[in-house]
């Protein structure tokens, strides 16, 4: 049975707010906040329950709405709370603190990751419609080579043509690729300096370096969260 429904702002006080005007109706000690999100959109709220020593139950896997097409605020709420109620166990938010720590330094280095193997295939995509001279120059070089020359490109008060401009844009490239090489090692030292702080004993296994095992220590989150072998498994297909 629905008792109340009020809309909350995303911001401490206003969490502040209505989690007092729950405790004024006198709701039992055991209840708990379902908050779908726990990871995104919903990270605020569950953060500041959990702080508060409330119990906080993440709706993780929503089912589809019904073919009627309704959908609201409300009605939301109460699919997920009644959805949860038919859980034989509620899952709890991942931990934050040093796993959220890990999360945003994994992630940010992926994402530098990629912009830098976009730039190496732009500038070897440059090299394949260079200028022949140009071309037969940087032929045959590896890539750090390629990055090494291309960087070095020096075109002083030289009129622009299809010569100097593909140089100009080969630099600009090379230029970009050497700064997110850069980051990519400055984040991999980060996380490797956290992953000893936190879990030296997975760098122990073999064939584990810093970046599996912080993704090992993401998956995994908090104790209790692999309950059984077939969690095991879903925690070694998160992180790989």
């Amino acid at each position: 049975m629905l008792q109340d429904f009020r809309s909350v702002r995303r911001g401490g006080q206003d969490f502040n707010q209505f989690r007092l005007r729950v405790h004024s109706q006198g709701t039992r000690p055991e209840r708990a906040w379902v908050i779908e999100g726990t990871g995104s959109y919903g990270s605020g709220a569950a953060s500041y329950l959990a702080a508060e020593n409330e119990w906080v139950v993440e709706f993780d896997h929503p089912t589809p709405s019904t073919g009627d097409g309704a959908k609201t605020d409300e009605l939301d709420a109460l699919r997920a709370a009644r959805q949860v109620l038919g859980r034989p166990r509620p899952s709890v938010p991942r931990a934050r603190g040093h796993r959220e720590a890990l999360r945003v330094l994994v992630t940010t280095r992926r994402g530098a990751q990629t912009a830098r193997v976009a730039a190496i295939n732009e500038l070897k995509a440059l090299l394949v419609t260079a200028p022949v001279d140009l071309r037969d120059q940087l032929r045959g070089l590896t890539t750090t080579a390629l990055v090494t020359k291309c960087r070095a490109f020096r075109l002083g008060s030289a009129p622009i043509n299809e010569l100097t401009a593909t140089k100009r844009a080969m630099r600009s490239v090379a230029r970009r690729i050497k700064v997110l090489t850069t980051e990519t090692n400055e984040l991999r030292a980060s996380i490797a300096e956290l992953v000893i702080s936190v879990a030296p004993q997975v760098l122990d296994q073999p064939g584990v370096g810093p970046i599996t095992a912080a993704q090992v220590y993401i998956a995994w989150s908090h104790p209790g969260r692999c309950r059984n072998e077939a969690a095991i498994v879903v925690c070694r297909c998160s992180a790989g």
